[in-house]
């Protein structure tokens, strides 16, 4: 299964195809079908979800309805303005086809080539209506009320209803030109006709569902024991219809609503829209993208959609193949392809459990830290020998302290990094001591074994010098909480936090500045930096927004990664200058492959795709590694290791090379645990970078 996305340098990995609510869909056959959704969101697939298409509406934000008058004319509202936009190459691109009027639209429909509704509200009234009978190049007003309106229906060019709040319902008979109230017995959501006589509405109360047969004078309750709120109705004939809505509501009839059945989907989310192709073709989507097919009128549904969506606190990466996240409920997620899939790994029922930081030491053995979520509130460590499949508790704070990041230097000394301070261990997580005072801290990173810095709350950062076992707080010029710590260099380092607040190092810690990227009201939550100049930070604001900020510059300028999703981005991790990974809330994980960070200002040179470097295996490594390359014909190569600094280790490679792949071992028995560059030029052109750690 592939998923792309057009206009974004990031692309969703998790959930799959992406995790944007989706309010409407469409599907016109059985392989194809259209959906759009929360920020602009619009998701294609032409195979049946063998491979997606993502494009967006920037300004679209919540994308309320879609109406396609045939497989290649379509029209989409959104409920957080007034743009109306179309397209006719099906969904590819979409123009704007504006109302004109400062309201917001719900529900949009077309009963032929020239002539839709809209509805909706704000502006001029509570509750708007609006026509086209150009095809949607003009609108017109044509009824208003004082509560919003929720939805609308033509069966026939003359006969048609609108419903809203407040159990507002009206009719025309004569093609909206004047309308009559008619009393109904709920405020409705959702509503659908399936001649001018037979209709059905419901509400977000009950899971009941309301007919009428004489054109909406009388109305009977059905009972569709759907299980929740119904969002949506859809009808593909008088007989055949199906519900849904919230708690994963759904049900069908077969009899025109007598009866109702309820069948389970298997999926726990909300949905918010349905509909059917055929009487046996259908589809139903809701919250965190969650999209479900079926070919046999709704008895037994497919799950288009994968992927956890519980909130991933911490992503990390042992290699450029294999990564964890780590989040609420005690989740762990691993991917073993770069993050093509995600899969869920046993955690040994630790449900009150949220994890915030995952490192591993080898392939096997791992660590990850969280807190009881109930009271009482407790840090705990546990541990994995056998690469996450099983985990126990390792450690457990007497103090009620919070754990809130892990670290290893190599197989025995690591650091818990916890709401009282620092605690090590060195033996491998038998026991742990406090090696620091009781500061509130919340990230820690090494630069060197000897190196490194925690970050925390009333803008601390402390340093050691030796290699853990003593800790000195270095002064920042701020009180604001600081969430995460990167350094590029042995100098040079960047603290990010709470409100606007990035913190700057240019001389190892002893002096710091003040940067501002102008999101005043955001908090940061991760940064990383690749080198003194090109970093990237995550900044969100609860509920509604969230940024990616790169700076190229140092952060003297910041400009903004647009990648559209409310969720918030708590994690950062790049397995090397351009592949980086973005984890966060609702299962949010996204993956770029052109980042732009470059490894101390080196920037690779456009080459033949012959010229190949590879990652090194294993990696991590203690003493000696494998590197491969391959190039297309004969050529003069150097492979050289640099640390962290840019300073050059070693030669690895330095001659003329026949074409086809080689291999090198590298022996790192002299050197000390930390992380490596190797960059391999090809007739004096940088060919690739990549990233090793060695841990000893």
């Amino acid at each position: 299964m592939l998923a792309t996305d057009s206009q974004s340098q990031w692309i969703w990995q998790n959930p799959f195809p992406q995790g944007n609510n989706i309010y409407s869909v469409k599907m016109f056959d059985q392989n194809n079908l259209i959906m759009c959704g929360k920020n602009g969101t619009i998701v294609r697939t032409t195979n049946a979800g063998s491979n997606w298409k993502i494009t967006r509406i920037p300004s679209g934000e919540y994308l309320s309805s879609m109406y396609f008058i045939d497989s290649n004319t379509g029209f989409v509202v959104s409920s957080s303005n007034s743009e109306i936009h179309k397209t006719t190459d099906s969904g590819e691109t979409w123009t704007l086809n504006s109302s004109g009027l400062a309201s917001s639209y719900e529900r949009i429909i077309f009963i032929n080539e020239q002539t839709g509704y809209a509805c909706g509200g704000g502006g001029i009234a509570n509750g708007v209506l609006i026509r086209t009978t150009n095809g949607g190049s003009d609108w017109n007003v044509i009824h208003t009320h004082t509560s919003r309106f929720t939805s609308v229906s033509f069966p026939s060019p003359d006969t048609g209803y609108v419903i809203g709040h407040n159990q507002t319902f009206f009719k025309t008979t004569n093609a909206g030109a004047n309308w009559t109230s008619l009393n109904i017995p709920i405020s409705n959501l959702c509503m659908h006709f399936t001649d001018v006589n037979t209709g059905y509405i419901s509400g977000n109360s009950n899971a009941n569902v309301y007919k009428t047969t004489n054109s909406g004078n009388n109305w009977t309750s059905q009972s569709t024991s759907a299980g929740g709120s119904i969002e949506d109705i859809f009808f593909i004939n008088q007989n055949r219809g199906w519900v849904t809505g919230s708690t994963s509501a759904y049900s069908l009839t077969t009899n025109g609503g007598t009866n109702w059945f309820h069948f389970s989907t298997g999926a726990t989310s909300d949905f918010h829209s349905v509909h059917f192709a055929d009487p046996l073709n259908g589809c139903i989507v809701g919250e965190n993208g969650k999209t479900l097919i079926t070919n046999n009128g709704g008895f037994i549904w497919e799950n288009l959609s994968r992927g956890s969506v519980s909130a991933l606190n911490n992503v990390w990466f042992m290699n450029s193949q294999t990564g964890f996240a780590v989040g609420w409920l005690f989740t762990v997620l691993k991917t073993n392809d770069a993050g093509a899939t995600w899969n869920s790994i046993a955690y040994n029922n630790f449900s009150n459990i949220t994890l915030n930081s995952v490192f591993f030491t080898d392939q096997n053995t791992g660590y990850t830290v969280g807190d009881t979520i109930y009271s009482p509130l407790r840090g705990t460590l546990y541990k994995t020998t056998n690469g996450g499949t099983n985990w126990n508790r390792h450690y457990r704070t007497q103090n009620g302290s919070r754990f809130r990041d892990v670290y290893f230097l190599n197989r025995d000394t690591g650091f818990i990094v916890t709401s009282s301070g620092v605690l090590k261990t060195t033996n491998a997580g038998a026991n742990y001591q406090s090696v620091s005072g009781s500061f509130d801290l919340n990230s820690i990173t090494f630069i060197t074994p000897q190196t490194g810095y925690c970050s925390g709350r009333n803008g601390v950062v402390i340093k050691s010098t030796d290699g853990g076992s003593v800790w000195t707080n270095v002064a920042t010029n701020t009180t604001f909480d600081l969430n995460d710590i990167s350094f590029a260099d042995a100098n040079t380092g960047y603290a990010v936090g709470y409100p606007d607040a990035i913190c700057k190092t240019t001389n190892g810690g002893i002096n710091w500045t003040t940067l501002s990227a102008g999101t005043f009201d955001f908090r940061y939550y991760s940064v990383k930096f690749m080198n003194a100049h090109s970093g990237i930070v995550t900044a969100g604001r609860s509920p509604g927004a969230s940024k990616i900020l790169k700076t190229t510059d140092g952060g003297t300028t910041w400009t903004t990664d647009d990648f559209y999703t409310t969720e918030l981005m708590l994690s950062t991790f790049f397995t090397d200058g351009n592949t980086g990974y973005i984890s966060g809330t609702n299962g949010l994980i996204i993956k770029t492959s052109n980042g732009g960070l470059t490894f101390t200002g080196l920037h690779e040179s456009v080459l033949p795709e012959s010229m190949r470097l590879h990652q090194n295996f294993p990696n991590p490594f203690n003493p000696k590694t494998v590197i491969s390359y391959e190039i297309g014909n004969a050529n003069f190569v150097s492979l050289k290791v640099y640390d962290m600094s840019g300073k050059e280790v070693t030669t690895l490679v330095n001659e003329m090379n026949n074409a086809g792949r080689h291999e090198v071992e590298f022996d790192a028995t002299n050197l000390p645990s930390g992380v490596y560059f190797y960059a391999m030029r090809v007739n004096g052109l940088l060919a690739g970078v990549k990233r090793m750690v060695i841990l000893k």
